[in-house]
């Protein structure tokens, strides 16, 4: 038992729990310790370390105290035999359903691969009901990815592309960004040490270089501000080394990544937002292209909010100003975390409206097999290919690339597309396997009277939206 560690730890959180809470806290670590005795990682400590520090970083987002006790319980099921019934007995029910959905114990008996799309499916279906699941996972994920030193190096390897494609974009769908961002500087150094080296390399040589211009520019925009009246906190970035990698394998020369340099400028208000990217507008003329990205007026799926605008290139580096309110800078922190500090707000009801993913993976995972449903959310979800589709009234649907008129009906309603009989496309009448581009408007119309849905299985490039499409066509005909 790390009692030290544990006093470290319960030190640490005292300020925010009641005497309730605590008691619970300890309760938990008391009954993880005794389980997990005898057991130890990789790096020789003792296992119940582990638990800990991921208790840790959910204290870190602000979680409650349930979240906290699921924390340092979430491998007794997995690990130690103990059953969800049993745990509910010691605990809250909620506690033991918790830690059910973060246990690999799906499908024990299967092949591995197997195994591992039921658990998946397992953890998949516990994220859509409730929040902190998908919270609890990224915490445990995010500790092995912070001690992945003492694994061998494939199974560094296996780790962390399974990382990249399930753990990053969940970080990314609940608009934990800095969370994002570190599981993927973590997955870049153990799949490309070599790359990351050079890249470094290249990175400390153009601040070496070119420091003395990018304090002046910095400088510069500052005294253009103050002028205006603006109160601002600036600073800048060299881009990272992964995302420089990303842009160089999908073709990209050095020099033509758009945003190499990045200035944060952080302001009191939205309105201020805007006035800042008006004025440097106007004070850093770019007639060759020039970006402009405003995801305040219409903030993106996964909470990220701020406006992203080019500046002239300094020494031929693509430089590119952030800006933002301290809010938004937090939100990008926490992601849906960010409203635990409100005690009037329940968590699942705000992740259930700000977040659209879990609604369309429970709509997804009706008539699918655990296989077909994983692979699905994969694909049609956590993608980073996307496009960003309007509906007549402003409101912002993500998918795919390559998703038809017929896909974006579905993500609307299910009754879209069944009753769906035609469509216009940026004002446009259009067939209705158009397949669709970034900010297009599309504009549905159905027949709400059809019995019969349209056959447009073909049109549908989801898989999503072909399978209930299948499924409601074989209801009308053999039902």
């Amino acid at each position: 038992m790390n009692v030290d560690q544990y006093r470290a730890f319960l030190f640490q959180i005292l300020p925010r729990y009641n005497g309730n809470e605590l008691r619970m806290i300890t309760k938990s670590f008391l009954y993880a310790s005794s389980l997990h005795e005898g057991q130890f990682r990789k790096s020789g400590e003792p296992y119940i370390v582990h638990p800990i520090e991921v208790a840790r970083i959910l204290y870190s987002w602000n979680c409650d105290a349930e979240t906290l006790c699921a924390g340092l319980l979430h491998d007794v099921i997995e690990d130690c035999n103990v059953s969800e019934e049993e745990l509910a007995a010691q605990f809250h029910p909620k506690i033991a359903y918790l830690v059910n959905y973060v246990s690999k114990w799906a499908g024990r008996d299967y092949p591995k691969k197997e195994r591992d799309t039921l658990n998946l499916n397992l953890l998949f279906n516990g994220i859509t009901t409730e929040v902190r699941v998908c919270i609890i996972k990224l915490a445990d994920r995010l500790h092995n990815m912070r001690t992945l030193d003492y694994m061998k190096p494939e199974k560094q390897i296996e780790i962390s592309e399974e990382t990249l494609k399930i753990f990053v974009p969940l970080a990314n769908m609940i608009g934990l960004h800095q969370v994002k961002r570190e599981l993927e500087r973590l997955c870049f150094h153990y799949l490309y040490p070599k790359d990351e080296r050079i890249l470094n390399e290249k990175r400390n040589q153009l601040m070496t270089k070119y420091q003395l211009e990018f304090d002046d520019t910095q400088e510069k925009i500052r005294r253009i501000l103050n002028h205006s009246g603006i109160k601002v906190d600036l600073s800048y970035r060299i881009k990272e080394a992964d995302r420089i990698h990303k842009r160089i394998v999908h073709g990209s020369e050095f020099s033509d990544i758009p945003d190499i340099l990045l200035f944060h400028t952080i302001v009191d208000n939205d309105v201020d937002c805007k006035k800042v990217s008006q004025i440097l507008r106007n004070q850093f003329s770019v007639e060759t292209g020039f970006i402009i990205k405003n995801y305040i007026d219409r903030g993106k799926n996964n909470l990220y909010q701020g406006i992203r605008q080019t500046i002239p290139s300094i020494n031929n580096i693509s430089t590119q100003v952030s800006i933002q309110t301290k809010k938004m800078q937090t939100l990008a922190k926490y992601g849906v975390a960010y409203y635990w500090e409100d005690p009037e707000i329940s968590m699942n009801d705000t992740f259930q409206h700000k977040i659209l993913a879990p609604h369309l993976m429970r709509k997804m995972a009706s008539g699918m097999t655990p296989k077909e449903y994983v692979e699905s959310v994969v694909k049609e979800i956590f993608c980073s290919d996307k496009i960003y589709v309007n509906t007549p009234k402003g409101k912002v649907i993500e998918l795919p690339r390559g998703a038809t008129v017929c896909d974006f009906a579905y993500r609307i309603h299910s009754t879209f597309l069944y009753q769906l009989i035609g469509a216009k496309v940026n004002d446009e009448f259009v067939n209705l396997n158009r397949g669709l581009n970034n900010g297009d408007t599309v504009e549905l119309f159905q027949n709400n009277l059809m019995e019969k849905p349209n056959n447009l299985v073909n049109y549908c490039k989801t898989n999503s939206a072909a399978k209930a499409l299948q499924k409601r066509l074989e209801k009308y005909y053999f039902d």
